[in-house]
């Protein structure tokens, strides 16, 4: 099971319904890091499992229940209850605390992190508490009915809206300090960050609703590209982590720090041999970054996904490269790369105004960028990453391969929702008659998304997770269809 990832030098959260009157600016702060220690930490986690960017050592037994998709109710359960009871109701507290002040710039900063956070939840488990959520005992409803994602998906752009609406102040110096996300500018740029940062997500949220509502997606996007709105050219992202314990980056504080071992997760064969590709001759100068050093002789080689059963006397677990972790690494909500990349998917489907082809460059330099690497050779005509001639299909296949690159490690939970969207990469089988044949095949693959070795779904792909037990518990108004639900059963959005 996942371990606690406690923050004790972020624990500045303050109870909102305590006869104490909390600071909003305070809360607002708790709030933001609670999100990224869940998105950047336990949902990174999984997610980097099911994208293929890591699998579980076959020295070790810690990740095993996900490298097999075995998911059960008693799984992440603290990761919602924190998720409800905390960092969204911190979010809330401080949206109405902002409304009834005026202080419109903490207005939208709290709106975009809460519809960020249910975004996530929504896309996780398909029918969330929304409408009724965050109410509690000062409502008296502590079972609160279920939504659907596409109720959910137009109710938060009718509040980022509302929030946008709003004409922004700039913030005090003081204020300033507590936006963990774009507090490094200066005050009176930082509230049009926001606002990037809001359409961004907007653009998000239409997006992913291409197949299973084309036309609301196409109306949405096309309203923000012919208002102009602006989208984010930085990082949305907390870069405030240091080396030391409680201050770290959350995957890296959980998986390396309290577990005092920085080897369960080992590089996925599918992201390795797609970025090492011939080594000398095609090496992505991204690699060293996220697999360590090329291989010398028979060191630092991938395992292939779920391949965590092959006996230590046939790949022995100090030659198999570890995922690079760092616990410094920032937790990017909407990376520059990720900001581009939707763009350019946008422009290239019809919808959007712009040159398709040059915010995909600049996804992908902004994504070398970040390990102080010039992608101008890989994106020039000929060069391994130039962006496609072709259609909408051959071009959407090159964006998303490049945005799956651009999120290894960091955007994990991201990459598996725009998989399940677009099926790219590509899903993949191993086949062969026996399991050494298929462990073979598994590990010469390059870019796709492989069904793992030990999967116990009967060949079908991980979807979404389990709404917890903690809540199937205490809420009577859990759904019958979440009561059923299976790890490969589909998100309202995933109809392509």
């Amino acid at each position: 099971m996942i371990l606690s990832c406690s923050k004790e030098w972020l624990d500045v959260n303050t109870d909102p319904n305590s006869p104490e009157s909390a600071s909003p600016e305070l809360v607002l702060s708790a709030g933001t890091l609670e999100l990224a220690t869940f998105v950047g930490g336990y949902y990174n986690l999984l997610g980097g499992f099911w994208s293929n960017y890591w699998t579980q050592s076959n020295a070790a037994n810690q990740y095993k229940y996900i490298d097999q998709y075995n998911i059960i109710i008693t799984d992440f359960d603290r990761e919602w209850n924190h998720m409800f009871a905390s960092t969204l109701n911190d979010l809330r507290y401080v949206r109405v605390k902002a409304e009834e002040d005026e202080e419109w710039t903490i207005y939208l900063m709290a709106t975009v992190l809460e519809c960020y956070g249910f975004q996530v939840l929504a896309d996780l488990y398909d029918e969330i508490p929304y409408f009724e959520a965050l109410q509690g005992q000062s409502e008296g409803n502590f079972s609160a009915n279920f939504d659907s994602g596409q109720e959910i998906y137009d109710a938060l752009i009718v509040e980022l809206d509302k929030a946008l609406s709003k004409e922004l102040d700039v913030l005090s110096d003081k204020t300033l300090n507590q936006d963990f996300v774009f507090g490094w500018a200066d005050a009176e740029v930082q509230p049009g960050l926001w606002v990037q940062f809001a359409n961004t997500l907007k653009l998000k949220i239409f997006m992913r609703q291409m197949y299973a509502r084309p036309a609301v997606a196409e109306a949405g996007v096309r309203a923000l590209f012919n208002a102009g709105a602006n989208f984010l050219t930085t990082d949305a992202q907390l870069d405030i982590y240091i080396d030391a314990a409680d201050q770290d980056n959350p995957l890296y504080a959980c998986n390396v720090r309290k577990l005092n071992v920085g080897t369960n997760l080992r590089s996925s064969a599918s992201i390795y041999n797609y970025l090492f590709d011939d080594g000398a001759v095609n090496l992505d100068p991204r690699f060293p970054y996220l697999m360590g050093p090329s291989p010398s002789g028979s060191g630092n080689v991938p395992l292939p996904q779920g391949g965590f059963s092959v006996l230590s006397t046939v790949v022995d677990p100090p030659t198999v490269s570890v995922f690079v972790l760092s616990p410094t690494t920032p937790v990017p909500l909407i990376s520059e790369a990720e900001s581009y990349f939707l763009q350019a998917e946008a422009i290239a489907r019809g919808w959007g105004s712009g040159d398709a082809k040059t915010l995909y460059d600049a996804g992908v330099t902004a994504d070398f960028a970040k390990y102080g690497l010039d992608a101008t050779p890989y994106i020039a005509g000929g060069g391994r990453y130039a962006y496609p001639g072709g259609d909408f299909e051959t071009q959407q296949e090159a964006i998303i391969m490049a945005k799956w690159v651009s999120m290894a490690g960091t955007q994990s939970i991201e990459a598996f929702f725009e998989t399940n969207r677009t099926h790219y990469p590509s899903y993949y089988t191993p086949v062969g008659g026996n399991y050494d044949a298929k462990y073979a095949d598994a590990l010469a693959a390059s870019g796709v998304i492989v069904y793992s070795l030990e999967g116990l779904t009967q060949g079908q792909f991980p979807k979404r997770i389990l709404v917890p037990q903690s809540e199937r518990l205490t809420n009577v108004n859990t759904p019958s269809e979440i009561l059923s639900a299976k790890v490969t059963d589909k998100v309202w959005w995933d109809t392509k």
